[in-house]
């Protein structure tokens, strides 16, 4: 049987003063393997100024939090953030450590890796447990094809893991509080950067992966204009634009709309699938929605195979309909 050792490491992405969404889902997911491999968890919080953060932490079901403060880790540094974590990392030891698919942690993903010699797998789309450790579970370059990876020597191994792999809702807060372990920040004198301005990009899209309602196109929707129609149909739904990745490659959708192995994976109450034939790559990014309607006219597409409601028929005909419906029911006609 493997000795999972420190057990689980979790890197706990704060900005001001608050815990991402990402961190909150690793938590969840880090939990359920914890229990199923015995082991602990344990967090990392870096940062300056995060009394709030702190406060969440210590209500989550972890066994450790190890939190290291200090004005100069107040702009992110991945150099500066890998240190704490190889400093963590050497005390604990642990099996598996999981830092989010962000802009923030690839860059101390892949610094820690090199400091400590360890594998680095990016990008994670589901981990499970087994005889020869933790199991990682990611798409290959294509998207096409899912990847099995184990240390073959048992080492431990560092992973990303893309946001929407596992649900906060399923976090369990805990009335136990993980012990408080307070790590000094040792500034290096010698500087090869210097951070003179952090400079935040407006957000332009909005996050599917929080919204209830996603309204979906593929390659079926026939054209931008179509596809531009299912933006009036996700307003009358309370909901959000979301695609295939043949509507990114059409030019009729940009890249944060995108499902699937090479886009986000979601978990709404409601996905209404229209002209999206179904293959895996999709499909792997939203067959955990809880309720799943699906519009297509080819009666043998895959989509239907996880659908709990299929519709067979031509989108051309049925949106404006359903459109239609919609707008005299909330008297918007």
């Amino acid at each position: 049987m493997t000795d999972f050792k420190g057990g689980i490491l979790i890197f706990l992405e704060e900005r001001n003063d608050k815990l991402s969404k990402i961190s909150l889902e690793m938590v969840a997911g880090a939990f359920a393997l914890a229990k199923e491999a015995g082991c602990l968890v344990t967090g990392v919080l870096i940062g300056n100024q995060m009394e709030e953060a702190i406060e969440t932490a210590l209500r989550l079901p972890i066994n450790k939090l190890v939190i290291c403060s200090s004005g100069s880790l107040g702009d992110f540094d991945s150099d500066k953030y890998a240190r704490v974590m190889e400093k963590c990392y050497k005390e604990i030891n642990p099996s598996l450590v999981l830092l989010g698919s962000t802009s923030v942690s690839v860059g101390i993903a892949a610094n820690l890796s090199v400091r400590l010699s360890k594998g680095f797998v990016s990008d994670c789309i589901n981990i499970e447990t087994g005889d020869e450790g933790f199991c990682l579970i990611r798409p290959d370059a294509t998207g096409s094809v899912h990847q099995r990876l184990v240390s073959e020597t048992g080492e431990s191994l560092i992973c990303t893991v893309r946001p929407g792999t596992f649900s906060e809702d399923d976090l369990e807060y805990s009335d136990i509080t993980p012990e408080e372990v307070f790590v000094p920040w040792e500034d290096d004198v010698s500087k090869a950067l210097e951070l003179i301005e952090t400079v935040y990009e407006k957000k332009q899209y909005a996050d599917i992966t929080k919204a209830r309602v996603l309204v979906s196109g593929g390659r079926g929707m026939g054209s931008a204009e179509a596809f531009g129609q299912l933006r009036i149909l996700a307003d009358l739904l309370g909901g959000e634009v979301a695609c295939s990745r043949a509507c990114i490659e059409a030019g009729w959708a940009t890249g944060p709309m995108q499902v699937g192995q090479t886009g986000k994976t979601v978990h709404p109450e409601l996905y209404l699938a229209l002209g999206i034939s179904g293959a895996i790559q999709h499909v792997t990014g939203m067959k955990d929605s809880d309720l799943i309607i699906a519009i297509n006219k080819n009666p043998a597409a895959p989509i239907f195979d996880v659908a709990d409601l299929g519709i067979v028929g031509n989108i051309e005909n049925i949106l404006p309909v359903l459109i239609k419906q919609l707008q005299e029911r909330k008297g918007d006609v």
